[in-house]
C-alpha cells in the first residue's frame, strides 16, 4: 500500500502571507453535473477518453491490474467483464 503524504508547513506562514490550504477529492466534482457534461463532451468528440486508457484487462484479471497502479505501470487501466 502507498503511504500517505505528509507536508511541513510553517502555521505561521499560510496566515502572514495570505496564503491558504485548501483540500479536495477528485477534483471537487459534483457527480449529477459533471458526469453528464463529460459525457456530452466524449460524445460531440472533445474529450478524447481512448487517449487516457493506459491498459484494458479481463475482469479476472483484477489482482494484477492492482499490481500494475502499485508499481505505476498501470495507472489509468480499464476492466472488462
Amino acid at each position: 500500500m502507498l503511504a500517505d503524504p505528509v507536508v511541513a508547513v510553517d502555521l505561521l506562514d499560510p496566515p502572514d502571507q495570505g496564503k491558504r490550504i485548501l483540500g479536495c477529492n477528485y477534483g471537487s466534482s459534483v457527480g449529477e453535473i459533471d458526469i453528464p457534461r463529460l459525457a456530452r463532451l466524449c460524445l460531440a468528440g472533445r474529450l478524447p477518453l481512448d487517449d487516457l486508457i493506459g491498459r484494458t484487462r479481463p475482469l479476472r484479471e483484477t489482482a494484477e491490474a492492482f499490481d500494475d497502479r502499485r508499481s505505476n505501470t498501470g495507472v489509468r487501466t480499464i476492466l472488462t467483464p
